[in-house]
């Protein structure tokens, strides 16, 4: 599971989205796809922010990809990961939903 949830507070202000795969799609093609965004993200933003600011959690049991896309860092990652997605598996193999609330963050243990 690929996983980095900011225990920070959300906003009123917070965006996130959820990337729902079809069955079709290879779930590890995603997860790299998902890997290359956030490397990507680092060579924008450094690694340092991307740590801080960027929130994701890939589930690859429920074949879903929830992004937190309420800061520059996190509207990167999402952007890049869709795109990538597109070209590994074109524009039907995923959903997108949006949503304008508070991204649900998961207390560290």
């Amino acid at each position: 599971m690929l996983t980095n949830v900011s225990n920070e507070a959300p906003t009123t202000e917070s965006l996130s989205y959820v990337i729902a795969l079809k069955p079709q799609v290879d779930i590890e093609d995603a997860a790299d796809c998902l890997t290359l965004a956030v490397c990507a993200t680092e060579g924008l933003y450094g690694r340092t922010a991307v740590q801080l600011d960027g929130s994701w959690h890939f589930d690859r049991r429920l074949r879903r990809c929830t992004l937190d896309a309420s800061t520059d860092v996190g509207r990167s990652i999402s952007r890049i990961f869709t795109e990538h997605l597109i070209a590994q598996c074109g524009r039907n193999g995923f959903r997108v939903e949006r949503f304008g609330i508070p991204f649900m963050r998961q207390e560290a243990s």
